[in-house]
C-alpha cells in the first residue's frame, strides 16, 4: 500500500544520526505490516533497518539479537551449540506472513507491533529475555537506555510499555536459557492463518522447572511455572481466567481456553519425548 501521507523518509546508517522523535514520526524496521494498511497519522518514517547492528552475537553470558535482525537471519543462524534456538525456525514458519517477507520482516518489528498472534514475544518470554529500549535524546545529549523483561513489555493487543519515541534496539537472552528443551504447539483455522492459540512448554535442566507460555488466545502472552499440586488443565484455566482472553472472528473465550488446555497437554507430552523437543 502507498502511504500517501508520508512527507519524508529518514534512513540513517548509524544510530547516532537518529533524529529527535516528533509527532507524526513512525519507526519502521522491515515494514511488512506498516505497508499493509493506511497510516493516516504518519508523516515521517524513521527506518531502523539500515543501522549496522550485528544481527546475532554471543557472549559467555548472553545471546544478543538486534531488533533489525530479519527472520531469514534468525532462521539461518547456527543454533547447534544453543539447542533452544531451534525453536526460532519453528516459530517463524508458524507466522501467518508469507516466506517472501522473511528477508525484510524483523524480530523487533514483530515484538513492537504486539499483536496477540505475534510469535517472537512468547518465545522470548519463555527464554526470560530482556529488551533493550532506547529513547534518542535531543540536542546531542546521550540517549536514554533501559532494560525491561519480556514479561513486562507487552500489556495488551497493540499495547506495550514503549514511551514516545522509544524503540527496541536489542533482545538479550541469558545464554543458560538455551539449554532448555522447548516444544511449540499452535492451533489455527488453516496453515496460513494466524494462530488462535499457542503454547510453548519448556523444561529447564538447571532447575528442574517446567513452564508453559500461553499465547494467541490471550491479549498478551503469559508464562506460568507448573506445580505438581494441581492438574495442568487447572493451572491453564487459572492463568486464562486471570488474564484477558482474546475474542474475535477466530474464536470466543471458551473455545480458546479449550485450545490452550489441549495444546498444553500435547506440548507437555512431546516435551517428555526428547526427539520432539527443540
Amino acid at each position: 500500500m502507498d502511504l500517501i501521507h508520508i512527507e519524508s523518509v529518514f534512513r540513517p546508517a548509524d544510530e547516532s544520526a537518529l533524529p529527535s522523535f516528533t509527532p507524526g514520526d513512525t519507526y519502521v524496521s522491515g515494514g511488512t505490516w506498516l505497508f499493509s494498511e493506511a497510516q493516516p497519522a504518519a508523516r515521517r518514517l524513521i527506518d531502523l533497518s539500515a543501522i549496522a547492528w550485528t544481527p546475532i552475537s554471543t557472549t559467555p553470558t548472553e545471546v544478543v539479537i538486534a531488533a533489525n535482525c530479519t527472520y531469514r537471519q534468525l532462521e539461518g543462524f547456527d543454533w547447534s551449540g544453543l539447542p533452544a534456538g531451534r525453536i526460532f525456525p519453528i516459530a517463524i514458519r508458524s507466522l501467518s506472513s508469507s516466506f517472501k517477507t522473511y528477508g525484510l520482516a524483523t524480530v523487533g518489528g514483530n515484538i513492537g507491533l504486539a499483536f496477540a498472534k505475534g510469535m517472537m514475544t512468547p518465545v522470548f518470554l519463555t527464554l526470560d529475555a530482556r529488551y533493550e529500549l532506547v529513547t534518542p535524546a535531543a540536542d546531542g545529549a546521550p540517549a536514554n537506555v533501559r532494560l525491561v523483561s519480556a514479561a513486562a513489555f507487552q500489556t495488551g493487543v497493540r499495547q506495550t510499555i514503549l514511551g514516545p519515541g522509544e524503540y527496541v534496539r536489542a533482545i538479550r537472552v541469558p545464554r543458560d536459557a538455551f539449554s532448555r528443551r522447548l516444544v511449540l504447539r499452535r492451533a489455527a483455522h488453516q496453515a496460513s492463518s494466524h494462530v488462535t492459540a499457542m503454547v510453548i512448554a519448556a523444561a529447564d535442566p538447571a532447575t528442574g522447572a517446567t513452564t508453559l507460555t500461553l499465547s494467541g488466545a490471550l491479549t498478551y502472552p503469559v508464562k506460568i511455572t507448573l506445580s505438581p499440586a494441581a492438574s495442568v488443565a487447572e493451572q491453564v484455566d487459572a492463568a486464562s481466567a486471570a488474564h484477558p482472553v482474546l475474542v474475535d472472528s477466530h474464536g470466543g473465550g471458551d473455545y480458546r481456553r479449550l485450545l490452550l488446555r489441549e495444546l498444553a497437554t500435547e506440548a507437555l507430552a512431546a516435551l517428555a519425548t526428547p526427539d520432539h523437543a527443540a
